[in-house]
This record gives structure tokens, sequence and C-alpha cells, in this order.
């Protein structure tokens, strides 16, 4: 998991080439293990002030705190090597990287890129 995961930051700009099932899988479980320990760490440091109720249903991070600009960073951080991996990806299972964009499209695009990443590679 950790070699995937070093391949990941490795290729954070790389666009070309193929990344498997496997090791993509591995790379966003290790992705939200980070992303959760340095959140937690974040609101020990900053306090618990890192999410704000928005309604009596949901909550929402408070950017205001330091925990929240924190986690703010720590997002645009992965954004290019998210998105690089995602076109790797869909390059493994033959199809073209502009296929991206479908995520763009409301509920309908998030379940045809899922089903497009758990789908087996041409390999």
């Amino acid at each position: 998991m950790l070699q995937a995961y070093k391949d990941y930051w490795k290729g954070y700009v790389d666009f070309k080439g193929k990344t498997g099932r496997k090791n993509y899988w591995l790379v966003v479980l290790m992705s939200l293990i980070v992303t959760f320990v340095i959140g937690v760490i974040a609101s020990l440091i900053f306090g618990p002030d890192m999410m704000v109720q928005t309604s009596p249903y949901s909550n929402t991070f408070n950017m205001a705190s330091g925990a929240g600009i924190i986690m703010f960073c720590w997002t645009l951080v992965n954004i290019l090597p998210d998105l690089a991996i995602d076109i790797r990806r869909l390059h493994d299972i033959g199809k073209s990287g502009w296929w991206i964009l479908i995520g763009l499209v409301p509920f309908v695009g998030s379940i045809i890129l899922l089903v497009f990443f758990l789908t087996k590679g041409e390999n």
C-alpha cells in the first residue's frame, strides 16, 4: 500500500500511462487514512471548531478555523495528483482521460466514474 502511495506522489502530474485497479484503490484508501489523520491532528491543535452546523441535518468545514484552513490546503495539494491518477485509471480501462469530465454531471456522472474505476483493466 505504501509503494502505491509513493508512486501516486511520484507521478503527481503524469497524465499518461495507466494505473491498475488494485493500485488505484490502495491509493484511495491511503489518501482517506492520511486525510483523516491530518484532520484529527489539526482539530487537536486548533480545537473542535473545525465543523460548523449549517442545518439540523448537516455540518460543513469552518474555513475560518485553523483546522479548516489546513484541510483546505491539503485538498488543494491533492487536486493534481488525484486528477492524474483518475485519468491514468481511465486509460487502464481503454477510456480517454476526457471521460473525467462526466463527473461534472450531478449524481449520474459520479456513478459512471465509480463504475469505470471499479472496472477491470485491459491488461
